[in-house]
């Protein structure tokens, strides 16, 4: 059961980094020389995923300050539609992953009860 919670707080996780892509791309749609970068998931030893961001060596994630960082130059790269509808992709995803918590939850109080 815990690596359920393992496994739904992991996608909650991804679903913050796509967040904050998403809106970083929004921010910078207008910015000249703006490039985007893609969110790369790998499996994680401990369970789950682990999240990236890529687009070559020209951006990278600060996991520490939460935001992201882009070093390149020419023409915007980002398509406003493509970004809307990750955005309700995304939503629908972490909307998917906070039941499986709540189911979750539920299970294991009943559980607890069914112990005492």
């Amino acid at each position: 059961m815990l690596s359920g919670f393992s496994a739904s707080l992991s996608a909650l996780t991804v679903s913050q980094v796509r967040l904050n892509l998403a809106a970083h791309h929004l921010a910078n749609a207008k910015t000249e020389g703006f490039k985007k970068a893609t969110v790369i998931l790998e499996e994680s030893s401990a369970g789950g995923v682990k999240v990236s961001l890529g687009q070559g060596n020209e951006s990278r994630f600060d996991e520490g300050r939460r935001s992201v960082v882009s070093e390149s130059f020419a023409a915007s790269s980002v398509d406003l539609g493509k970004e809307l509808v990750e955005l309700l992709a995304t939503k629908r995803f972490s909307e998917t992953n906070f039941r499986a918590l709540e189911a979750q939850k539920r299970v294991l109080g009943a559980l607890h009860t069914i112990r005492e």
